[in-house]
């Protein structure tokens, strides 16, 4: 930890250079280093001194936010930026995950952050750091979201299906009316987009069903567009094509 003077006048420089540390540091580590060596920094000007437990908890703060700590955060953060710009698997994995944290309302910062990354062609916006995307990514709702993002679609463009049951009361409605079947797969549809909207239900993927990755329908005959998951897709039955 960093040693701190005894001196009066070369103490509160050090302090002062803490805090100056902190604010270059950024992030909540920096910030929560800045409050703390402020209200340091306020009671050493009006008692003359600091407790034996300021002085060493102001003295690990100095050392969590000094240059020489910055410099190896954005040496190991400059190295995940390149790893992650290699791996376009990782890439698109990441995306979905932050998409569906920023819909489920947690991890909100970490994804936010994500996709400002991952959507800036300069690559301008600050990636977090590996720590943390990784804390995000490795859970078993991640591994569900993840599960349907990297699995090839069961359909594609083009392919005539009807929905499930089970897609009653979790499709998007697009344009048209809301009330699509009066039973359930009593519509036909064409697949119009795939990948329609970003993942926001963490299903377990089935190889013959699919996951959660979604569909955009227009149903035959009318105007009526809806997102559907792939796992609420099926085959026509015939007699509808009649």
């Amino acid at each position: 930890m960093s040693e701190l003077s005894n001196d009066i006048t070369t103490l509160q420089e050090q302090l002062e250079q803490g805090i100056a540390n902190a604010k270059a540091f950024g992030g909540r580590t920096g910030q929560r280093a800045e409050n703390v060596l402020s209200d340091m920094l306020r009671f050493f000007k009006k008692n003359k001194r600091l407790t034996v437990g300021q002085r060493r908890y102001a003295s690990s703060l100095m050392e969590q936010v000094s240059p020489e700590t910055l410099k190896k955060r954005q040496q190991a953060n400059q190295a995940w930026a390149e790893e992650l710009k290699a791996n376009e698997i990782l890439q698109v994995e990441i995306a979905a995950v932050s998409n569906y944290y920023l819909k489920a309302g947690y991890y909100a910062n970490t994804a936010r952050n994500c996709i400002s990354w991952l959507m800036g062609g300069d690559r301008a916006a600050i990636l977090p750091p590996k720590a943390s995307v990784m804390k995000m990514m490795n859970n078993p709702y991640a591994e569900k979201v993840k599960d349907s993002a990297k699995s090839a679609p069961l359909w594609s463009v083009g392919q005539l299906v009807s929905c499930r049951s089970t897609a009653s009361g979790r499709f998007h409605l697009v344009s048209g009316d809301r009330e699509y079947w009066r039973h359930a797969g009593d519509g036909v549809y064409t697949i119009i987009q795939v990948d329609s909207r970003p993942i926001d239900k963490a299903l377990t993927y089935k190889a013959k069903q699919g996951g959660a990755r979604y569909y955009r329908l227009l149903m035959l005959g009318s105007t009526r567009v809806i997102d559907v998951m792939e796992t609420d897709l099926k085959k026509v039955q015939k007699k509808l094509l009649k």
